[in-house]
């Protein structure tokens, strides 16, 4: 793997990962359904990676935190390896 230091080879310029870097993030939506009394803004965007992210921004707090939810579970198990889905989410 490349560091800083050192000059990257032709074959890392061309890897999948720098693909992604040249697409934009897509935006999906700024409204949301939201509580009358909720001042926080929203965001839904489409990475290049095609992950969906919902971005909420409060003025009122100085912390920032992120979440991921994986829809995989028991129903996305191989037929012929009960289980996995678990082990690996």
């Amino acid at each position: 793997m490349a560091t800083l230091s050192q000059p990257q080879t032709p074959a890392a310029l061309d890897s999948p990962l720098r693909e992604h870097r040249h697409r934009p993030v897509e935006r999906l939506t700024d409204r949301l359904e939201t509580p009358s009394l909720d001042t926080r803004c929203y965001r839904v965007i489409r990475l290049p990676n095609q992950l969906e992210v919902l971005l909420v921004h409060d003025e009122d707090t100085d912390k920032a935190s992120a979440a991921m939810d994986v829809n995989v579970g028991n129903f996305s198990d191989e037929p012929d390896m009960p289980g996995m889905a678990h082990a690996v989410d």
